[in-house]
């Protein structure tokens, strides 16, 4: 015998076979393809709900060993106020700490974002990882 969810007026109630997309998801990956540089690969959305997870991948790996830090906002959907501010802190470290930050950018939206908040007059952006790593590379 199977049951279908009814709502309380007797009417057939919502489908449940299917759950629902999760909002505010964040992938974050962490690749050191030299020993002085670390990548940081954000896929998803970085906004309040998320940006701690970014947070507490990125900051813990932010040492005197690391001379460059990447982060690839290619596969970013949204960039947030609380990604921004992240972002921000982050570049602040870095030229506190001696060390260099780019961005991977190519999402139109992400670039706007950026520019908004006048990150993308201090933190160079460039349109790959490959390039990013590059130590001789013009940003874009």
């Amino acid at each position: 015998m199977t049951v279908e969810p009814q709502a309380p007026n007797g009417a057939p109630g919502p489908d449940l076979g299917e759950p629902a997309a999760l909002p505010h998801t964040l992938r974050v990956r962490i690749s050191s393809p030299r020993p002085d540089a670390i990548v940081v690969t954000l896929v998803g959305e970085v906004d309040g709900a998320t940006v701690e997870r970014f947070e507490d991948a990125l900051l813990p790996r932010l040492s005197a060993e690391v001379r460059l830090i990447v982060v690839d906002l290619v596969a970013v959907d949204f960039l947030g106020v609380a990604g921004l501010a992240l972002l921000d802190y982050t570049y602040h470290r870095a030229q506190a700490g001696e060390f260099a930050m780019r961005l991977v950018v190519c999402d139109r939206e992400i670039k706007h974002a950026l520019h908004m908040a006048w990150l993308d007059e201090s933190i160079n952006c460039y349109p790959s990882v490959q390039a990013a790593l590059e130590p001789n590379e013009s940003p874009i």
